[in-house]
């Protein structure tokens, strides 16, 4: 397969993940693409996924095994370097594409090539695969090309960030010039090269867990102080407006940390 037939690569970094992984496997062969890879890095597992990997045959999965866990930004970076399509999609080993989600965004870039990302909406989805909740974006009502003022406003005014990796797709030579950048900061990036195309329709299913409200808590503790979003204000805003916006984020941040130990609600 050469590279002018591969129009998406999509990244997975797997540990772990045999519980899910298979839900998986079948979103990626039922998005109806055709001309894909499927790049799965597997980060040092110990349930069986490594073993289970290596009996995948389609010649559409390529699999990368890591000798060692070093970390799923570690990981991320292989499997964008190991990238042949002209767009590239991140996805976690226990979330799933909806419907044409991928047809469209892929879409989307090909109609607007002065665009390198293509994003819509998340779809929250509990551990039986029950949807329960679809995020909306400030600011943007319906499908087409967007401003960058326009989604970078709606990505730091929001009071919650309506967006996860794996709603937005890329396209894969933009990626290497922004290297080990990835989630946020990534999207953030691909926003700040021009205007964004936008699909007013869920583009991902997004796996939340019971348990995950002890690690939001000290996710929530570990992001606060590390500053992230004061940084991302300093970094892809106008200076005139980066001081108040990372001052607003700042507390609106320390308001998420305290929410989060005293509410009982999932985060």
């Amino acid at each position: 397969m050469s590279n002018s037939e591969l129009s998406v690569s999509i990244v997975t970094a797997t540990f772990n993940s045999m519980r899910f992984f298979e839900k998986t496997k079948q979103s990626v062969f039922s998005a109806g693409v055709e001309g894909f890879e499927w790049i799965v890095v597997d980060d040092g597992s110990s349930d069986g996924t490594r073993e289970y990997l290596q009996t995948l045959t389609d010649p559409r999965i390529k699999v990368h095994l890591k000798e060692r866990n070093t970390g799923i930004g570690d990981s991320y970076e292989i499997g964008v370097r190991l990238a042949r399509g002209k767009y590239l999609l991140i996805l976690d080993h226990d979330d799933t594409i909806p419907g044409s989600s991928l047809i469209d965004r892929i879409d989307a870039l090909e109609s607007h090539p002065e665009s390198n990302v293509a994003f819509g909406t998340v779809a929250y989805m509990d551990e039986g695969d029950r949807i329960y909740q679809v995020s909306k974006f400030p600011f943007l009502k319906h499908s087409g090309l967007v401003p960058s003022a326009r989604v970078l406003a709606g990505v730091f005014f929001a009071p919650a960030y309506p967006l996860k990796q794996g709603c937005v797709v890329l396209r894969t030579a933009f990626v290497r010039t922004v290297p080990r950048i990835f989630d946020i900061a990534l999207f953030l990036s691909g926003v700040r090269s021009g205007p964004v195309a936008f699909i007013d329709q869920p583009c991902l299913n997004y796996r939340t867990f019971r348990n995950q409200f002890s690690s939001s808590r000290k996710m929530r503790l570990i992001k606060f102080f590390h500053f992230y979003w004061a940084r991302y204000a300093f970094q892809y805003l106008p200076w005139l407006v980066s001081v108040p916006v990372a001052l607003y984020r700042t507390a609106l941040e320390l308001a998420k940390v305290l929410w989060c130990f005293i509410s009982p609600k999932r985060v």
